[in-house]
């Protein structure tokens, strides 16, 4: 894990993140999607394909897997038999001062698709208004690592973690539902991790993409209930850094309001920092 203050939040509870992270698996289009009525009306138009995904329209995009080039948001504008256009933004370095210490902002970014063939499109180009430019792709030696279908639900998944067996599971409790969050960042199901937290504490990382990628390091996790008043649970945390190969230890306290983390306090007691 990277470097926490004396508090920070759930959503600030990141591991060392840099240029080498490893881009969260994106999920495939499940079977449901497949069969939206949709896509089956588009099923002569070509399709986007990549990784796991094959389908019409993407929402999200990723190219890179360091993390450094991921377009999300994409609303298409056009999707014919031989083009398609669609606008977004990804995330990128401004590198100011440097690169090693800049910042990561929202750039906007067009992706045009084209070139047909076989039912799916084989040449892409990305326009970024940032300091990349414009850079073009084929399909299949140098394409997108994998993208997202548009509208796409995951879906629910049971905490994995270890959590104490005297601990509260009540359904909307304060306690279920910070296990319920641990628990999806341990099964890298970010998405939902980020659907329960509240405005407050989603600003820390002010986008769902900038949370994942907080991740990048997180092993297994070790979550304990210490004590429970209320909406407000604290409780113990034990997590391994994949990158250093290492424990850190935690301790936390978060305030549930409607089924959401709307405020936590999160210290390090233990580890590396």
């Amino acid at each position: 894990m990277r470097a926490l203050a004396a508090a920070a939040g759930i959503a600030g509870l990141a591991l060392i993140a840099g240029c080498a992270g490893t881009v969260p698996q994106l999920r495939p289009l499940s079977a449901a999607s497949t069969a939206s009525p949709s896509a089956t009306a588009a099923a002569a138009l070509p399709v986007f394909k990549a990784g796991s995904y094959s389908g019409i329209k993407p929402s999200a995009i990723g190219f890179s897997a360091d993390s450094g080039n991921y377009v999300s948001g994409i609303t298409w504008t056009e999707w014919t038999a031989t083009e398609a256009i669609g606008r977004g933004t990804s995330d990128e370095d401004n590198c100011k001062p440097d690169c090693a210490s800049g910042q990561n902002v929202n750039v906007e970014t067009t992706i045009t698709l084209s070139q047909p063939a076989g039912g799916i499109f084989t040449e892409l180009v990305e326009s970024r208004s940032g300091q990349y430019g414009t850079q073009e792709w084929q399909y299949p030696s140098n394409w997108a690592l994998d993208a997202e279908p548009a509208n796409y639900q995951p879906p629910a998944t049971p905490h994995q973690g270890t959590v104490s067996p005297a601990a509260s599971t009540a359904a909307g409790s304060a306690w279920s539902v910070v296990s319920e969050f641990y628990g999806d960042v341990e099964t890298s199901d970010y998405r939902a991790a980020w659907d329960l937290l509240g405005p407050a504490v989603r600003s820390l990382d002010g986008t769902e993409r900038a949370f994942a990628r907080g991740y990048d390091c997180t092993g297994s996790q070790n979550l304990t209930e210490n004590s429970d008043s209320g909406d407000t649970v604290t409780f113990a945390l034990s997590a391994t850094n994949t990158c250093d190969d290492a424990q850190q230890d935690y301790t936390g306290t978060a305030t549930v309001a409607g089924g959401l983390i709307t405020s936590d306090t999160i210290t390090q007691t233990s580890g590396p920092s």
